[in-house]
């Protein structure tokens, strides 16, 4: 989800049905029913194309940063199990260092 409404929702069953936040961290929603979030980081790419920009070097080119780049931040995960949290906190670090392509 992308706004706090599903989330102030699911908070009202007590946990029955978890969510995961979307561009923003959420993270008033931990441990549940917010299990992680994707976090939309723009800073990096802003600062590097403003900044080639005024250094005169921009150049129209495509962006695909991620997970590995910063641009891309998963949230912390609470309210699973600990083997859960770890296995997505693996998945997550070898997406990072490029050891797995998410779309394989």
């Amino acid at each position: 989800t992308d706004s706090t409404a599903p989330l102030a929702e699911m908070a009202k069953t007590g946990g029955a049905v978890l969510g995961f936040g979307q561009a923003t961290d959420m993270a008033d929603y931990k441990p549940t029913p917010r299990v992680s979030s994707i976090i939309d980081n723009w800073a990096p790419y802003y600062i590097k194309r403003v900044g080639a920009l005024l250094d005169g070097t921009y150049a129209q080119t495509d962006a695909w940063e991620g997970i590995g780049d910063g641009e891309v931040q998963i949230g912390e995960i609470t309210g699973v199990p600990d083997a859960v949290k770890a296995a997505g906190e693996a998945m997550r670090d070898s997406i990072a260092s490029g050891a797995y392509h998410p779309f394989t």
